[in-house]
């Protein structure tokens, strides 16, 4: 008779392991920014240049916003 306890044993564990592995993923941190740029009014303004920078100045990511006056920067770092 075979012994597969062990084989059996080393598969469920790396199930495990590869469930915990999956289940990190989403954790990576990371924010997102959107936004509409508007008059006194009201009224959308388009072509408007967005900066965002992080407290250091040392990174910064740039947008547009569109006819609506909307703009997203949808992948950011974690800032402090």
């Amino acid at each position: 008779m075979p012994c597969t306890l062990p084989f059996r044993s080393i598969y469920i564990v790396s199930l495990w392991i590869l469930f915990a592995c999956v289940a990190a993923l989403p954790a990576h941190a990371q924010s997102a920014l959107t936004g509409v740029v508007s008059d006194e009014s009201g009224g959308a303004i388009n072509a408007v240049t967005i900066t965002v920078r992080d407290a250091s100045g040392a990174v910064a990511q740039t947008t547009t916003t569109d006819a609506n006056g909307a703009f997203s920067l949808p992948v950011l770092p974690p800032g402090r």
